[in-house]
């Protein structure tokens, strides 16, 4: 993977502003972005089922492109993706966001519109 971001700032804008967040000339950023913190085992950096294992925070990032569906005969919902492909995480808030806009530039790129 191209690694274009070590910056958080300049991560956080690309995502802010990229294409994949608007729908109809609005910016739905904040409804794109999920954000958890878990605690994870360190030496497999997954939830262990043994919970004394997990003593690694992490913040682990969901993210996709905002759009509407039609759910049932012609009725439209407005909602984000999940894009499993960007799915991610690192030890802080701002590590994972640059893995985000890592992730969010070599699929999607830098483009104008999606």
């Amino acid at each position: 993977m191209e690694k274009k971001f070590d910056d958080f700032y300049e991560s956080f804008q690309f995502l802010k502003e990229h294409p994949i967040v608007y729908h109809n000339d609005l910016n739905h950023f904040e409804r794109c972005l999920s954000i958890d913190a878990v605690k994870v085992n360190p030496k497999t950096n997954s939830v262990d089922s043994d919970a004394s294992k997990n003593t690694k925070v992490e913040i682990w990032l969901e993210f996709g492109k905002y759009d509407s569906f039609e759910i049932y005969e012609g009725k439209q919902v407005e909602a984000s993706q999940h894009d499993y492909d960007l799915d991610c995480g690192a030890g802080t808030f701002e590590e994972a966001i640059i893995e985000l806009a890592n992730l969010v530039f070599n699929k999607y790129g830098n483009k104008k519109e999606i």
